[in-house]
C-alpha cells in the first residue's frame, strides 16, 4: 500500500497502485494500456511515480480512451507539410 495525497492506494500488481478512478504507477515503463488496462490520457509526475487518472464520460457513463475515438485513416488535408514543420520547430529551439 502507498499513501499519497490523503488516500491509500492498494497495490493492483507489479508497480501499479490504485485509489478508485485514480493510479499511481510506480514507473514511466508501467504507465501503458497493457498495465493499466487502459489507454492513460490523463496524469502527471509525482515524487511518488506518475500518477494517473481515468475519468467516466458524464453522458454515456462509461471510460472513454483518446485511442477510442480516434480515425485510423485521416485525410491527407489534416497533415502538416514541411513548412509548417519547419515553422513549429523553429517556435520549439
Amino acid at each position: 500500500m502507498i499513501e499519497y495525497d490523503g488516500k491509500e492506494f492498494k497495490k493492483k500488481k507489479e508497480g501499479v497502485y490504485v485509489c478508485g478512478e485514480e493510479y499511481l504507477c510506480t514507473s514511466l515503463e508501467y504507465v501503458n494500456r497493457r498495465t493499466l488496462g487502459f489507454s492513460p490520457v490523463r496524469g502527471f509526475n509525482t515524487p511518488e511515480g506518475y500518477f494517473i487518472v481515468r475519468k467516466k464520460n458524464k453522458v454515456s457513463n462509461s471510460v472513454t480512451a483518446l485511442i477510442d475515438i480516434m480515425e485510423e485513416d485521416v485525410d491527407e488535408k489534416y497533415y502538416l507539410n514541411d513548412e509548417q514543420v519547419e515553422r513549429l520547430m523553429g517556435h520549439i529551439q
